[in-house]
C-alpha cells in the first residue's frame, strides 16, 4: 500500500474542518454585519458614525476574503474582484501578508471587543432571548441594568456601542449599585415607536408631519431636507 501523502492528508483536514469554523464564525459575523448595515441606514450619508460602519463592513468582507483564500482560492478572488470594482483600490487576496504581527502593533485592537463588549452583550443575550419567547421583539426591548460598583463605568462606557449591536430601543443604567453581580431587567420600552428606525426611545422630536420621529432620525431627516433644498437652488 503506497503511503498516504502527507500534504494530502492536511488539505483534506482542513478543507473538512473549514464547514464546522464557518458554522460557529458566520453566526457572530452575521449578527453584527446586520446591525451595522441597519445603523449605517438610519445615519446622514456623509456623516461619520455611517461611514465608520461603511469601513467596519469593508474590513470584514477583507478579513473574510483572507481566511477563505487558501481554500476557497476563486471565492475569494470572486470577492476581490468586487471590491477592486466597487471601491476602485487594488486588492490581491492571494498576495497578502499574515496579519498578525501588524495587529500586534496596533496593541491588540480587539482587546475591548473581548474585555468590554462582548461579556456584557452575551450577558444580556440569555434575558433577551426570553423577552423574544414572549413574543416581542428587539427594538422593543429597554434593557434596565443595575451594575455592580466596579463595573459601573464600563457599562456607562459601552452603552451606546451595546445599543446598536443589540438591536434595542434603549439600555438604561440605573443610579444605584447592585449588591452582588451586574443585574439585568428586560422590559417593554415606553413611548412612541419611532416610524423611521423603529425604536422606542421615549422621545418625539420630528416636525409636524412626523411627530414621532426620534432625536437622531429628526436630524438626519432635517438635514437630508436642507440638503435637497439646496441642491434645489444650485
Amino acid at each position: 500500500m503506497a503511503p498516504t501523502n502527507p500534504r494530502r492528508r492536511k488539505t483534506t483536514k482542513s478543507t473538512k474542518t473549514m464547514p464546522r469554523i464557518s458554522f460557529q464564525v458566520a453566526p457572530r459575523f452575521r449578527t453584527v454585519w446586520k446591525k451595522s448595515l441597519r445603523k449605517s441606514q438610519t445615519e446622514a450619508p456623509s456623516s461619520g458614525p455611517r461611514r465608520s460602519v461603511q469601513t467596519a463592513v469593508y474590513e470584514m468582507t477583507k478579513t473574510i476574503a483572507h481566511w477563505m483564500a487558501p481554500v476557497l482560492c476563486f471565492t475569494a478572488q470572486d470577492v476581490a474582484d468586487e471590491l477592486r470594482r466597487t471601491t476602485g483600490e487594488p486588492f490581491d487576496v492571494h498576495g497578502a501578508v499574515r496579519l498578525v504581527d501588524q495587529g500586534e502593533k496596533m496593541g491588540n485592537p480587539n482587546k475591548r471587543w473581548f474585555d468590554e463588549v462582548r461579556p456584557r452583550r452575551e450577558a444580556i443575550l440569555q434575558p433577551l432571548e426570553k423577552f423574544r419567547a414572549d413574543g416581542h421583539k428587539p427594538l422593543q426591548a429597554r434593557v434596565r441594568v443595575t451594575p455592580a460598583r466596579d463595573a459601573r463605568p464600563h457599562w456607562q462606557w459601552n452603552r451606546d456601542l451595546l445599543t446598536e449591536l443589540l438591536g434595542v430601543s434603549k439600555i438604561e443604567i440605573d443610579e444605584t449599585d447592585a449588591a452582588g453581580t451586574s443585574e439585568i431587567a428586560i422590559d417593554e420600552a415606553p413611548g412612541p415607536e419611532c416610524p423611521r428606525c423603529w425604536r422606542r426611545t421615549g422621545e418625539a422630536c420630528g416636525p409636524a408631519t412626523e411627530p414621532n420621529l426620534c432625536r437622531r432620525c429628526a436630524e438626519v431627516v432635517a438635514a437630508q431636507g436642507a440638503a435637497a433644498a439646496q441642491r434645489r437652488v444650485d
